[in-house]
């Protein structure tokens, strides 16, 4: 259930699991879409970044662009998944290729969000795939 994920992973944040922390803040985040409040999912997930997760650093940009239990901070997002893309996080990867071909939190740019793009799809993730046959033809 979801109360025993939580309190195992309270129990592996003690420890500095940043993992930990990070998956804490998601199954939060699930829960609080359906309560409204998402601030202390928010604040997991920004913990699990600060103690330097990737995948943490990505969620947490993404929570920051849409100010989703915080203020929204375009700039800080595009920080947090530009961190996590250059640390091999397919999905972020995706995300910044998509800001790139969208001109969102950054100036538009097709070489950027191509190599982006094609750096997540590489890896296997199939949206990547898709969004570049979509959007550029591939």
């Amino acid at each position: 259930t979801i109360v025993d994920h939580i309190i195992i992973n309270r129990r592996a944040d003690k420890l500095g699991y940043a993992k930990s922390c990070c998956i804490l803040g998601l199954l939060m985040k699930e829960d609080a879409n359906q309560l409204g409040d998402l601030s202390e999912a928010f604040s997991w997930i920004e913990k699990g970044a600060n103690l330097g997760e990737p995948s943490a650093q990505s969620e947490l940009g993404v929570m920051y662009l849409k100010g989703f239990g915080c203020n929204k901070n375009e700039q800080k997002g595009v920080e947090l998944i530009q961190k996590a893309a250059d640390q091999n996080v397919s999905i972020a990867q995706y995300q910044l290729g998509t800001l790139y071909t969208e001109g969102l939190g950054v100036e538009r740019n097709s070489k950027k969000a191509i190599f982006w793009l094609s750096c997540a799809a590489s890896s296997g993730l199939q949206e990547a795939n898709t969004y570049l046959r979509e959007n550029y033809k591939f």
